[in-house]
This record gives C-alpha cells, sequence and structure tokens, in this order.
C-alpha cells in the first residue's frame, strides 16, 4: 500500500496505540512481532508470550468501545427506529407486488451496476409512498428484497428491477461508531494467530533453538526388559511300578475215600 493510504496510516496508528498501552510489557513490540515474527523463534517462550499479548490487544480494544459507550448506545436507538420502519415498508413492498401480480424474491446475491439504480433514501414513514410503491412495481418484471440483517436489526432495501432501469428503496441506517473498532480488533487477533502458526510450523520443522512448552511431547515410556526364563522345574520323581496281580491259588480236590463204608 501507498504510504499515504488512509486505511494503513490507520493500522499504524493502531499499532502504535496497543504498543503503547502495553508499555513494554513483553521481550518485543506489537509492530516487530508482526513484521518479523521469524527473528523471535529462537526464544522458547515466545509463543506463550503472544498468547498473552493477545488479551492485551482485546483489553485495548474493550476500553475503546466503553470510551463510546454513550454514542454506541445513540446508534442502537436510531438502529431500532430503522428496523422497524423497514418492517412496515416490507409489508407495504409486498402488498403493491401483490397488487401488481410481480413476484417478490429473496437471492443470496443480486448482481447489477447500482450507479445505474433510481434510488430513494426514506427516513420515515409518509403516506405518499404507498402509490409510489405500487407505481414502480407496476414498471418492473420483479421485485428484489435485499433486506441486511445487522445484529439484531434490519437495514431495509427493496429493487423494483425493470428492463431500462431499477428502482430501489433504501431506508436510511445510522452508523455504528463501534463497528470499525470490532473490525480492527478481530483483524489484529487473526493476525497474531498467523504469526503464533508461522512461528510453529517452522519450529516444528527446523527445531531451532530450545523447543517451547507448547511443544514438547511427553516422553515415550522406557521398553519393558523382558524377564529371564524360570529355571527348568525338576523331572518329577518316578515311582516303583505295582506287581502285577498275583492269581489266586486254587485248591486241589480232595480224593474220595474208598474205603468209607465198607465192612471190616
Amino acid at each position: 500500500m501507498p504510504v499515504d493510504d488512509p486505511i494503513e496510516q490507520q493500522i499504524d496508528f493502531l499499532i502504535d496505540e496497543i504498543d503503547a498501552f502495553m508499555a513494554g510489557k513483553y521481550p518485543f513490540l506489537l509492530r516487530d512481532i508482526l513484521e518479523h515474527p521469524l527473528d523471535y523463534r529462537d526464544d522458547p517462550t515466545t509463543l506463550m508470550d503472544i498468547e498473552r499479548m493477545k488479551l492485551d490487544v482485546s483489553r485495548y480494544f474493550d476500553e475503546r468501545l466503553t470510551e463510546l459507550k454513550d454514542n454506541i448506545t445513540a446508534y442502537k436507538a436510531d438502529a431500532l427506529k430503522s428496523t422497524r420502519l423497514a418492517e412496515k415498508l416490507q409489508a407495504e413492498v409486498e402488498a403493491a407486488a401483490k397488487t401488481t401480480k410481480k413476484p417478490v424474491i429473496k437471492p443470496l446475491t443480486f448482481a447489477r451496476n447500482e450507479d445505474e439504480d433510481q434510488i430513494i433514501f426514506v427516513e420515515q414513514y409518509e403516506e405518499g409512498l404507498k402509490p409510489a410503491l405500487e407505481a414502480m412495481a407496476e414498471k418492473s418484471l420483479f421485485v428484489v428484497d435485499a433486506t441486511i440483517a445487522v445484529d439484531e436489526f434490519k437495514i431495509g432495501r427493496w429493487v423494483f428491477s425493470n428492463p431500462e432501469n431499477n428502482y430501489a428503496v433504501y431506508v436510511s441506517f445510522p452508523v455504528n461508531p463501534g463497528a470499525a473498532i470490532e473490525i480492527a480488533r478481530d483483524q489484529m487477533l487473526i493476525a497474531l494467530d498467523a504469526v503464533r502458526d508461522e512461528l510453529q510450523a517452522t519450529m516444528g520443522l527446523a527445531r531451532v533453538g530450545p523447543v517451547p512448552e507448547t511443544m514438547v511431547t511427553a516422553p515415550e515410556a522406557p521398553e519393558e526388559e523382558e524377564a529371564a526364563p524360570a529355571p527348568p522345574k525338576p523331572p518329577a520323581k518316578k515311582e516303583a511300578p505295582a506287581p502285577p496281580p498275583t492269581a489266586p491259588k486254587k485248591e486241589e480236590p480232595k480224593k474220595a475215600d474208598n474205603n468209607k463204608g465198607k465192612k471190616k
């Protein structure tokens, strides 16, 4: 970006303000870590410092939003009025489309050259709007509901598509005084996350310097030594075999006495 770019100047201003807000709390400035992150890859505390710095960056923007508390309160009140007007006009646009039998569509996007649209900005409801909406609907092919949701509010927008040129009705919506601060905060935190991821990848691949605590892995458990084999058991004592059973002794038959019963 050129040096005189207003966005670049605003970013530089914010970075300098945040560095002054943190007042040398860290071993590096926000600007330095954003512009030259690899200069701090050898310091094992850099990743932890970045996480703590993110908290301080958020705190800086929170204090800025607190200073705008009254302005933000007034913005919300005006945004609510615009939302109510958008809801009333939405009903009128749908009624005009129904009367003229023209469809109302709600596409995700509607590509056109807005510079060629004939736009009517509405700040408050007037009775003359109803016939004007019917006249625009009568000349159109269809009506596009391009209403935008912003938080809990609505920015009413309708486009009456015409072959020659489009007619559009926009409800005036206030500018959120805190929106730019919220966007800047989110972008700053995203930038710090990108720096952290870059340093983690560099440290993980090159292993330059001591490894930070966030990258230290738990040591692997030592392998268990194999137990020595148990000594062999002594052979079991063999018992003597039992003697084979003996056959029962046979009794000899008695001889018959031939003299028994004889007379002498």
